[in-house]
């Protein structure tokens, strides 16, 4: 085993002072120790983040227009189709369900799948239990049918 050689850093200085005085660049076979000052700044955010960042993007009042245009919606849809049954015609969503289908949705963009389904798979490959425990599959797909955010 080729045991190291140890050089002082005004040998350093030299060896590099000479290969740049040539232009050329090359390996050195110094080894020299390397002193790396610890780290002693503070970590993590510097800045102070409000209890709901939700709430920054979609503001109470925004939330309440979505739900009634989804709710306008979602009735104008029922009331056009002609194979309803009277129990279908009532469809309604609600404050906590549209935020609730939002940061699902915003989820999902960091946890895709191939297949909008695969999220409520039986296969635990591609099940998601953050949203599958939380809403159906047949509930998240009649909020993304019916969500709308102006009157037609």
């Amino acid at each position: 085993m080729k045991r190291a050689v140890r050089y002082s850093a005004e040998e350093v200085i030299q060896q590099v002072e000479e290969n740049e005085d040539d232009g050329n660049r090359t390996w050195s076979s110094i080894d020299s120790d390397v002193h790396v000052n610890p780290f002693t700044n503070p970590v993590g955010p510097t800045i102070i983040i409000q209890d709901n960042l939700f709430l920054e993007f979609f503001s109470n009042e925004l939330i309440s227009l979505i739900v009634t245009e989804t709710n306008r919606y979602a009735k104008q849809c029922l009331e056009s189709r002609q194979d309803n049954d009277e129990n279908e015609l009532h469809w309604e969503t609600n404050e906590e369900e549209i935020k609730a289908y939002i940061g699902f949705t915003l989820l999902m963009g960091l946890n895709r799948v191939s297949d909008l389904y695969d999220y409520w798979s039986t296969n635990t490959v591609f099940h998601y239990f953050p949203i599958a425990s939380r809403i159906s599959r047949k509930r998240f797909l009649e909020v993304k049918r019916y969500l709308h955010f102006v009157d037609n």
